[in-house]
């Protein structure tokens, strides 16, 4: 390895390492307020419904109004919506035997939590950071097939949803909306002005501070002594390791260009998503397993994302 090589992979070494102290660091704010009580239940449902609505919008908005239409994007864009939707299907056929042999509730939400991933709240911060701003455009269109996913498949493992519903949910969530806003922007060529510009900037800087400590709020509602649970372990393997790594075996040897294989690969490194927690209690299921799950799986995740990360450089 020559001087400069050993200079730009010192570089990117210590900005992975900065990114996951920063990480760290926010998921540790959130769990000392969790655990001293200043943010109770209806706190941290608030804070998810500002980060939805609201902050991870702008994020996702701002990333179209960063790069030019151009027949590379269209192309891009299409190319990692039909590795999402891949990716999805390989999720859905995987469930029928990864974890049968834990029946019952826990196969339930095992299932759920390898569909639905944490690829919102951790996956577009990480990706923004580790790749840069113009990744965050085709995260949002890789994130379609997950979002499709959470509200059909996903939602019907815990009870019969109404299908016209369903589809008016996704079709009018705020971060669907961003990429539509964001392609007719990016299309038109046109500019904000600068005070509106400046409050989206502002509003999308918040991202990861709002999302990683989310995560610690929800951890700080956990009794840690209970987490030591080996079927929790086995599923963290299965959604952080195995399914990643699958997947950028598969796209390497099919020669997907770096963006689309980086971007992809880091949403299928991501955790379980909160929603499992939500769902279960909302459902009736096992909430306490839920949470293990969610907890367990993101507190690994801060070692098994960064060498993806690496990997992806």
């Amino acid at each position: 390895m020559d001087f400069w090589k050993r200079v730009r992979y010192n570089r990117t070494m210590k900005t992975i390492i900065d990114l996951q102290i920063q990480i760290f660091l926010l998921v540790a704010i959130g769990f000392f307020l969790a655990r001293k009580g200043w943010v109770g239940d209806t706190t941290q449902k608030q804070m998810v419904d500002i980060v939805l609505y609201v902050i991870l919008p702008c994020n996702i908005f701002r990333s179209f109004l960063d790069i030019g239409l151009t027949a590379e994007v269209v192309q891009e864009t299409v190319l990692v919506a039909g590795i999402g939707f891949a990716m999805q299907l390989t999720y859905l056929v995987a469930n029928r035997f990864l974890y049968r042999r834990f029946g019952g509730e826990r196969e339930l939400l095992m299932k759920y939590a390898t569909l639905c991933t944490n690829s919102v709240f951790i996956g577009l911060p990480i990706i923004e950071e580790v790749m840069g701003t113009e990744a965050l455009l085709y995260a949002s269109i890789a994130l379609i097939p997950p979002r499709v996913s959470m509200w059909t498949a996903g939602l019907s493992l815990f009870a019969r949803a109404d299908r016209k519903a369903m589809v008016k949910t996704l079709a009018l969530h705020p971060c669907m909306l961003a990429v539509v806003l964001g392609f007719v922007f990016m299309g038109l060529n046109v500019n904000l002005p600068d005070a509106l510009g400046r409050t989206v900037q502002g509003l999308s800087q918040c991202t990861t501070s709002m999302s990683m400590m989310l995560v610690g709020c929800i951890l700080g509602k956990m009794d840690l002594r209970k987490l030591l649970d080996g079927s929790v372990f086995y599923y963290s393997f299965i959604r952080l390791l195995a399914l990643p790594l699958l997947f950028y075996a598969v796209l390497r040897l099919l020669r997907v260009d770096a963006m689309a294989l980086g971007v992809t690969v880091l949403i299928a490194a991501m955790p379980a998503a909160s929603a499992t927690a939500m769902l279960a209690k909302k459902y009736n299921h096992d909430t306490e397993y839920a949470s293990k799950l969610v907890c367990v799986s993101t507190l690994l995740s801060l070692v098994t994302i960064p060498l993806f990360s690496v990997l992806l450089r």
